[in-house]
């Protein structure tokens, strides 16, 4: 069965030896990845437009019933918003098993040493965007902006404790949970997952994440959500990544034909989970992308961005959607 094969403990403490960066080095391409990165830049854009048409069209929804045909308009624009969506998550998708097959994704923990203290995270951002702007003069650094913007007013933070990445941040319902990422991988971690397989093109492989319902405290039926609900505060890296991938492409799907039947509303400019999955995703898999083109180049300040953008993903998604969980046909194989 595809992408559903299980790590042992014992497989996991066999793999002693870590490759070295190298091996990305040489087996990346470094011109596919710009122009996977060019791609990457347009989907993005396309998500911001959307944004923004839907947060202008909050401010002027009193108005918004004397503009015939609108409607369709709206629809229009939100499969296109799909689909931006949907490349966005193939090109982090073939990112991300890039770096898995190359063996890279151990080294990430080394990224996140004494990245803990408030306003560290904001910093090296700040720093990114600097290198980003002098390495590749012209390229768009929106994507950075939004991230410091984020970092900041989600008030994440990032460290290390016990060979795991601890990521935490600021929850829709104003809590502030956290969950330990591994990137070496766990026991119950999922096999590699290609393309044809995330997208469904095999029909033998059907996947999808264990997104939760969100319910904020004061929600009456907070309790019968969450009857059965099991929380284990530790995710596979790789793993915790496709169910952000996987969230991400569900809800901009469900999104997109729910303003096709009943029109604009369902999905709002300012709307707190849905804004945090599509900002976590899309600014995240760009992060991936452009640290991936610089860290092909054997700049080193890439794989901070890579470590940034997949743990930001992974740990994001777990913590301010509640989709932590990555399932292959029906069966959980990664559940946080």
């Amino acid at each position: 069965m595809p992408g559903v094969v299980r790590h042992t403990k014992e497989e996991k403490e066999s793999r002693t030896e870590v490759p070295s960066r190298a091996c990305f080095e040489l087996a990346a391409d470094p011109s596919a990845l710009k122009e996977r990165l060019r791609a990457a830049l347009g989907s993005y854009a396309g998500l911001e437009a959307y944004r923004s048409l839907l947060e202008r069209a909050d401010t002027q929804r009193p108005d918004i019933s004397a503009c015939t045909g609108l409607q369709r308009l709206l629809a229009d624009r939100a499969y296109d918003a799909e689909t931006n969506m949907r490349r966005l998550v193939k090109y982090g998708l073939d990112t991300l098993n890039e770096l898995r097959d190359t063996g890279q994704l151990p080294t990430l923990l080394n990224e996140f040493q004494d990245l803990g203290s408030a306003g560290l995270l904001e910093r090296k951002l700040s720093q990114a965007k600097d290198l980003v702007t002098k390495a590749y003069p012209g390229v768009p650094t929106s994507y950075l902006d939004e991230a410091f913007k984020f970092v900041k007013q989600q008030e994440v933070r990032i460290h290390t404790k016990d060979e795991n990445i601890v990521f935490s941040m600021k929850a829709p319902d104003g809590s502030n949970p956290h969950v330990a990422i591994s990137p070496g991988g766990m026991p119950g971690a999922p096999a590699r997952v290609d393309v044809a397989d995330f997208f469904g093109a095999r029909p033998d492989a059907i996947i999808g994440s264990g997104s939760s319902v969100f319910a904020p405290n004061n929600c009456h039926h907070r309790h019968l959500i969450e009857i059965g609900a099991t929380r284990v505060p530790l995710v596979d890296l790789y793993g915790g990544t496709l169910a952000g991938f996987s969230t991400a492409n569900q809800m901009m799907y469900q999104h997109a034909r729910k303003v096709d039947e009943v029109g604009h509303g369902v999905l709002h400019g300012r709307c707190p989970v849905t804004i945090i999955a599509a900002v976590i995703v899309a600014v995240g898999v760009v992060l991936v992308v452009v640290g991936a083109v610089a860290a092909a180049e054997g700049q080193s300040w890439g794989w901070g961005l890579i470590g940034l953008g997949l743990v930001v993903i992974a740990g994001g998604i777990c913590v301010g959607v509640g989709a932590c969980s990555f399932i292959v046909q029906g069966i959980t194989i990664i559940q946080a």
